[in-house]
């Protein structure tokens, strides 16, 4: 509940999951920081139910290619450091992200009426989202099955098991971390260096990993980094994986628009008039 502190005392204030001094700060509560918890709060579910589906999908399709013999695709280490280091800092950053500018949502109350209605998180959000995780599960792994299935290094060699792995390793930080850029609509300065920061660290990491003997990758990723392959199924695969997605989002945001995605057009096109006058 909200406590306001008054006259008659402190004790429904401090019995509160939130106080507050004035009676007039409610508006802004509600219609500010309630909508913004609301729309962040149901990305970030969503977001973190699909970057594991999509790890757990990946799983399930090569236990069916190799026979159900128990084996991992992932390392215990990339499974370690996929949720702990390389898909959090975004993450952790993603409440700065405003879907709709302040003033606006200060100014439009009836946007209230979205979160009332469940509009950003419902089973039909969810399924969306299994279905995300579904296909970029069945993009990455069997594309990268095609592609270095059918390929050779530049010394004429195939691609074994530890290179697929560190590949599929790969695209998924990068995918997962590209989706969360996908969906951003306000990319702060701080959103845009995590992002980068997030990508530079992952290779350093590989690198050092590929590095030292224990973690059993030894030069793998040293390898692949010569190889124009590798380079190349990155650029493809995370391009068929995100850009039905981004297709998706323009014809949802031009065709079938919600309140506040019209509330953001309106307050782009109110910034240009100001740019103007």
């Amino acid at each position: 509940g909200v406590g306001i502190e008054g006259k008659e005392g402190r004790q429904a204030a401090m019995a509160a999951d939130f106080s507050m001094g004035k009676f007039k700060f409610l508006r802004r509560m509600l219609l500010v920081h309630g909508q913004l918890s609301y729309y962040r709060s149901a990305f970030i579910a969503h977001y973190c139910f699909q970057k594991s589906l999509f790890i757990a999908f990946i799983q399930i399709m090569f236990a069916f290619d190799s026979g159900f013999s128990g084996a991992s695709l992932y390392s215990g280490l990339a499974l370690v450091c996929y949720n702990t280091f390389f898909t959090s800092l975004p993450v952790f950053l993603f409440p700065l992200d405003r879907h709709v500018p302040l003033k606006t949502l200060f100014s439009t109350p009836k946007l209230y009426k979205e979160p009332q209605a469940s509009l950003f998180i419902n089973w039909k959000t969810i399924c969306y989202w299994i279905l995300r995780a579904m296909y970029q599960a069945v993009v990455v792994y069997y594309g990268l099955v095609y592609a270095l299935g059918h390929a050779h290094s530049s010394s004429g060699q195939g691609y074994g098991f530890d290179s697929l792995s560190t590949v599929v390793f790969s695209l998924s930080v990068f995918v997962q971390t590209l989706n969360l850029v996908l969906e951003s609509t306000s990319l702060t300065l701080p959103n845009i260096v995590a992002f980068i920061f997030n990508f530079v660290a992952f290779i350093v990491m590989m690198i050092t990993f590929s590095s030292i003997p224990a973690f059993g990758i030894l030069r793998v990723y040293h390898y692949l980094l010569s190889q124009p392959q590798y380079w190349l199924s990155l650029i493809i695969i995370i391009a068929i994986a995100l850009l039905p997605f981004l297709v998706e989002k323009y014809a949802r945001t031009q065709y079938f628009p919600m309140a506040y995605m019209k509330a953001q057009v309106g307050a782009l096109e109110e910034r240009r008039r100001g740019r103007d006058h």
